[in-house]
């Protein structure tokens, strides 16, 4: 399963509700990204949402 089938099966759309701050997407990419490279989570690069949205 790749990112993007990850995300689409996160959970429904459009169901009302607050808007996303962050788009999911880049979040679990982020969350990826750290695991992937091993890097501290408040040391994502830039680009991706604030490490606080992330962890």
């Amino acid at each position: 399963m790749n990112a993007g089938g990850a995300v689409a099966a996160a959970g429904p759309g459009g169901s009302g509700g607050r808007r996303e701050k962050h788009p999911r997407r880049r979040t679990v990419d982020a969350v990826f990204c750290g695991v992937r490279t091993g890097c501290a989570f408040r040391q994502l690069p830039e680009g991706f949402p604030p490490w606080p949205a992330v962890y």
